[in-house]
């Protein structure tokens, strides 16, 4: 092993090999300088004046995800939506509705003969069309479909339909 050696030590590298070598490491460099030149410009402004040094920044304990951090004016903190704030007011306007609307979650809703789909709304209600081989199957279906998402089923506009005559 150490005569091969050797011998590698003694020739002199193929000049088309040493062109094909540094050509290779420079792509390499230049593509490692391009990702880094790229996430610097990813990076938030300078710190504040006064603010801790970017080193000590770095060391502080992260205690909250961005994406449940309170809504403090920056970007990268900024929640979705404005129901995410606890206690606002979109945030109880969501509770109610999901209160409200507990059956909506689950449409369209297919079961054996019977369908349930949004058709669109109306003066702030859903509007509902729930068809079955009949009105009564329909109108059964959708007591039924209330029941199972314990739902009072105020706050939808229903649209009982018969696929085929007769009823059910």
């Amino acid at each position: 092993m150490v005569d091969r050696l050797r011998a590698c030590l003694d020739r002199p590298l193929d000049p088309r090999a040493g062109r094909w070598v540094l050509a290779l490491a420079s792509a390499v460099f230049l593509g490692v300088g391009l990702l880094s030149l790229l996430g610097e410009l990813d990076r938030p402004a300078s710190p504040e004046p006064g603010g801790p040094p970017p080193a000590a920044r770095a060391e502080a304990p992260v205690t909250r995800t961005p994406a449940l951090a309170e809504d403090d004016g920056h970007p990268a903190r900024r929640r979705q939506d404005p129901q995410d704030r606890r206690g606002s007011g979109a945030s109880r306007r969501a509770s109610r509705e999901l209160r409200t609307h507990r059956a909506l979650q689950h449409v369209p809703f297919r079961r054996g003969n019977l369908t349930i789909t949004l058709a669109g709304a109306r003066r702030g209600r859903a509007v509902l069309l729930v068809s079955a081989p009949g009105v009564g199957a329909a109108r059964r279906g959708w007591r039924s479909f209330l029941r199972l998402y314990r739902d009072d089923g105020r706050a939808y506009l229903v649209h009982l339909r018969a696929r085929r005559g007769g009823d059910g």
